[in-house]
């Protein structure tokens, strides 16, 4: 899944795209194991939303967003979840955002 933000060409080169690789499980799909990322959340500075992801099939998704400062929420299927907090700074066109493993039971963050 990718979020495209519309704007104009100025707005165009303030944007850098994200990858939010997060944990993900495997369902078997007519055949074929599939891998299931978990959704996540994004959150601004203020704790306002910026974007929700649900599951996604197959790959991470990939996000064009504005520099600044971010939160990122997953929860996984057993409802736990992780907050990471990341910059994404002027100059980067491409940017990789790994939530490490959530556990399957107890914790949370």
């Amino acid at each position: 899944m990718s979020y495209i933000a519309r704007g104009s060409a100025h707005e165009a080169q303030n944007i850098v795209i994200i990858e939010v690789v997060t944990q993900y499980r495997f369902v078997y799909d007519d055949g074929v194991f599939r891998k299931v990322y978990s959704p996540f959340s994004i959150l601004d500075e203020n704790g306002q939303t910026v974007i929700n992801s649900g599951e996604v099939y197959d790959r991470p998704t990939q996000i064009k967003i504005k520099p600044g400062h971010y939160k990122i929420v997953v929860k996984n299927s057993s409802g736990y979840s992780k907050a990471k907090e990341i910059t994404i700074k002027h100059g980067n066109r491409f940017q990789v955002i790994t939530i490490n493993e959530l556990p399957a039971h107890g914790g949370g963050a």
